[in-house]
């Protein structure tokens, strides 16, 4: 046996310990095998999905202008200013990827052949135009695009930069025939810099007086200095639910991804989850950002406020500590499980280790003094980890080609982000992708992995919201 095998043995084991350490307890309450339901897409045109569990799902997350470049005709989008114009060498900038790419992989079975049954896709809308830059480090004077998807310009529009409406909802239908869901970020806490509604409708954005004056900063002041929304005003409440509305309306999308959910009111997801609100849960699945690592914290989004679920950040501190390097304390990831009674349900969350605004696992484990031999077996454990623990996977593009990222594109030169181009050549250098794959088949095949069962955990016992126990028997 080599030391590869090894390690992904060590890897089931500890997964299968640490999914199981909640059993026998009665803070954590466990899901049976035969849910029906945790919320269906919405019913529109073109949406096949039909009601399911989405605690069965692997999600695929693709950064829509860094995966596939399809159509190098759209490459300079509406072509405003030189910051429009696509240049792989600046990290900043747009690279070229669009919808297009993300078809064509569709058809050539790449997600389907790893196992993902779902794909989320970086915010569509339209962009303001780019901004300068840093002026200082490695990127000092180099103009700063939108090429991420989360500075919009207009919220009702599809960047050019990454195709038409048409091809987004072709990208949707295909998906669909080949048995993929698609998620779709959204963006309801900001506008883009110097966005128009800044200026057609400047009380609809907190001021810098009332971000002083408030006791609460996550929600009263800007993030990152961008235009910070009034959820509060019922014209701007009405304006970002009918915007959200309007895309699972115009394109049978089956989930949302809600970006910086910490950062609007409570208040404001209340009534966006409620019946007739545009995330209710009983018409689609959303997961949202909530960037905190206290499972109380998380807990309340889902359910307080009424998200069907939200990133585990809890997990991910845990693990990025603690998998990474020799050093690590398993007794914290373990800790992490014990705390799950903090949630009414805590299969519903969304586990991940990589997305692109931390730096990636690989990365973690080469500073803390692992080789890349080393990087690639620890991203084996902690992907043994996620996929047989409660929740619903998410992985990150180049995580299948244990790719490595020190963080965003601001702060490094190209080479060195956590948001490279996907680089499908280096997938014949390693097997982790095939490690997705087999670690998908099991994760379908042995539900008790990832939910517990009634047999060996106990029946659940928690009270759970009515859209939720739909189906239970």
């Amino acid at each position: 046996m080599n030391r590869f095998q090894k390690t992904r043995r060590l890897g089931a084991l500890v997964a299968l310990t640490l999914s199981l350490s909640a059993c026998g307890t009665d803070q954590a309450p466990q899901g049976t095998d035969n849910v029906q339901a945790l919320g269906a897409p919405a019913q529109v045109p073109g949406n096949t999905a039909g009601v399911h569990d989405w605690r069965d799902e692997v999600i695929y997350f693709a950064l829509t202008d860094r995966f596939a470049n399809g159509n190098p005709a759209n490459d300079n989008g509406a072509d405003r200013n030189q910051g429009d114009r696509a240049d792989t060498s600046n990290p900043l900038a747009w690279h070229g990827g669009d919808f297009a790419g993300l078809k064509a992989k569709i058809e050539e079975g790449y997600f389907k052949r790893m196992g993902f049954t779902a794909i989320w896709v970086s915010p569509v809308v339209l962009q303001v135009p780019a901004i300068s830059g840093p002026a200082s480090g490695p990127n000092a004077g180099k103009l700063f695009a939108g090429y991420h998807g989360y500075w919009a310009e207009d919220f009702f529009k599809v960047d050019p930069h990454l195709g038409t409406m048409d091809e987004y909802k072709a990208l949707i239908q295909t998906a669909h025939k080949n048995g993929l869901k698609v998620i779709q970020d959204v963006v309801v806490n900001h506008a883009g810099y110097g966005a128009t509604l800044t200026k057609t409708n400047p009380e609809w954005f907190h001021t810098e007086a009332e971000c002083n004056a408030s006791s609460n900063k996550d929600v009263f002041c800007p993030l990152a200095g961008l235009p910070d929304f009034k959820q509060e005003l019922p014209d701007v409440t009405r304006y970002l639910n009918n915007f959200v509305a309007y895309w699972q309306q115009q394109t049978g999308i089956n989930g949302l991804r809600i970006d910086t959910m910490k950062h609007a009111p409570d208040a404001y997801w209340r009534q966006f989850f409620a019946a007739g609100g545009p995330g209710n849960p009983a018409k689609i699945w959303s997961v949202g950002e909530v960037f905190n690592g206290d499972p109380a914290v998380l807990a309340r989004y889902m359910d307080d406020l009424g998200s069907p679920s939200v990133f585990d950040f809890a997990l991910y501190f845990a693990v990025k500590d603690h998998l990474s390097s020799a050093g690590g304390d398993l007794g914290r990831v373990a800790g992490v499980f014990a705390q799950d009674g903090a949630y009414s349900d805590p299969t519903r969350l969304t586990t991940f280790i990589d997305n692109h605004d931390v730096r990636r696992f690989v990365s973690e484990v080469r500073e803390r003094g692992g080789s890349q031999t080393e990087a690639t077996e620890r991203l084996d454990l902690a992907l043994s980890l996620l996929y047989t623990s409660r929740g619903t996977p998410s992985v990150y593009q180049g995580t299948e080609t244990a790719q490595a990222g020190l963080g965003d594109p601001y702060n490094y030169a190209t080479g060195q982000t956590n948001r490279e181009d996907m680089n499908f050549a280096a997938l014949a250098q390693g097997q982790t992708d095939e490690r997705l794959a087999a670690l998908a088949a099991a994760r379908q095949k042995y539900p008790a992995l990832t939910r517990g069962c009634s047999r060996c955990c106990g029946s659940p016992t928690a009270a759970r919201p009515s859209w939720l126990t739909a189906g239970w028997s």
